[in-house]
């Protein structure tokens, strides 16, 4: 039994369908409609009605020519293959992910957990692979994820809506006030995930040259950044006043995804030079990678939680070494005290 999903784009309400987002890929590529016809096995005919078609249906143009200088995408076209690019991006690894695990619960005839743990935390790629692991797990532990940055996680925690809540430090630094406040040394404990490596991601090969906090300011390095809130903003804002760095002087300070993956995906597909995140997220999309940073990812938990069948169930899972066999894939991180208990004072200081 298999399951499929379709990625399906729709602009102005019409579809978008494969054959036209091809024939913009191609033309984008090989620089010609007949170019891009060849390449597709259609002919020229074919491609230049495709294309009128949807520009008379969508009201702006897809394609501009010039004699001489070939064809080329108009701002709408190369946003709509940019659109298509980063919702693959973002969609590909989970919808893998739903349909291995739909795969392996039919082949057992068992889809029911056992017990179930809710969890506010900021974005880590490690925190995706137990998932999968739990779920996979006899029994099954459903672990319900919810990604959000450090603060808001924690403010979940706060607030009782949620049973951990995942967030990352600095190391060898003091954490920011803001996240020691939310929790408290009597009714708290942190469960260790992991070390991990956070710094500089870059365009495969580095061609801006870029060496350091120092040079995001130069002329011609395009920034993206994550969203405020997160941990990771909250680190980068902190070294950059470390380095002497003025937000006001980078490019692109402003422009804001919401995972790593999201910002390692924005540098790949060319429309940033640099991005400040995980090593693991860099690897995925094959770019380069320059540490800046060590930090140690924690799961909050109330005492209580912790006492629980399902918290025990996960720590369980989390000190196995079947669950690191399988996380020493991801580059970048340590996990020799996964599933230490720790107390907020000793961890945090």
């Amino acid at each position: 039994m298999k399951l499929s999903f379709v990625l399906q784009l729709t602009l102005d309400g019409r579809e978008l369908d494969r054959r036209l987002m091809e024939l913009l890929e191609a033309l984008h590529a090989l620089g010609s409609i007949a170019a891009a016809a060849r390449h597709l096995g259609c002919s020229y005919r074919f491609a230049w009605n495709r294309l009128r078609e949807a520009e008379s249906a969508y009201g702006r143009p897809l394609v501009t020519m010039a004699p001489g200088r070939g064809a080329h995408l108009t701002a709408l076209g190369l946003g709509l293959l940019e659109a298509r690019a980063r919702a693959a991006a973002e969609a590909e690894p989970a919808l893998r992910r739903t349909t291995a695990q739909f795969e392996r619960a039919m082949a057992r005839g068992d889809t029911a957990a056992s017990h179930r743990l809710t969890l506010a935390a900021s974005h880590d790629l490690a925190l995706i692979e137990l998932k999968d692991f739990c779920l996979l797990a006899r029994p099954p532990l459903d672990l319900d994820i919810r990604f959000r940055g450090s603060l808001d996680a924690l403010g979940e925690h706060v607030r009782g809506r949620c049973d951990l809540a995942g967030f990352h430090v600095d190391a060898q630094s003091a954490p920011e006030p803001t996240i020691r406040r939310c929790l408290s040394v009597r009714r708290d404990q942190l469960i260790v995930l992991g070390e991990r490596s956070q710094g500089l991601m870059l365009a495969p090969g580095n061609p801006k040259a870029i060496g350091g906090l120092k040079d995001l300011s130069r002329k011609g390095v395009r920034f993206v950044n994550r969203q405020a809130g997160s941990g990771t903003r909250l680190l980068f804002d902190r070294l950059l006043v470390s380095a002497g760095r003025s937000r006001s002087e980078i490019r692109g300070y402003e422009t804001e995804e919401f995972t790593h993956v999201a910002v390692a995906a924005t540098i790949a597909s060319g429309h940033a030079d640099v991005g400040f995140g995980i090593q693991a997220a860099a690897a995925t999309y094959g770019l380069a990678f320059l540490p800046v940073v060590a930090e140690t990812y924690y799961l909050a938990a109330r005492r209580t939680t912790i006492d629980s069948d399902a918290a025990r169930q996960l720590i369980g899972h989390l000190r196995s070494a079947s669950l690191r066999k399988r996380l020493r894939r991801l580059k970048g991180y340590d996990f020799a005290a996964c599933g230490t208990l720790m107390e907020v004072d000793e961890a945090l200081g």
